[in-house]
């Protein structure tokens, strides 16, 4: 199993579970999430508002989510 930085808690309807299937599970779950956690699917997901303009560049998406917070009169806006 790889080592990653994150913490997971995985529940388990069945009693108990070798040590295999649980480093299989493991695998699967971060590869599921190494997916959905990408600059592209970010970028997808958000766009860029400020004060003028919307964009949707991937570019100016990523430059500015570097910012904690957000300067002023800009917004991260989820689509959904």
């Amino acid at each position: 199993m790889t080592n990653s930085s994150r913490n997971l808690l995985v529940l388990f309807k069945t009693g108990q579970r070798d040590e295999k299937a649980i480093e299989q599970e493991m695998e699967c779950l971060n590869e599921i999430l190494r997916a959905t956690e990408s600059a592209d699917q970010f970028c997808t997901a958000y766009e860029l508002v400020d004060r003028n303009r919307i964009t949707f560049k991937k570019k100016k998406i990523i430059k500015e989510s570097a910012y904690f917070p957000l300067r002023p009169f800009r917004f991260l806006i989820n689509k959904n």
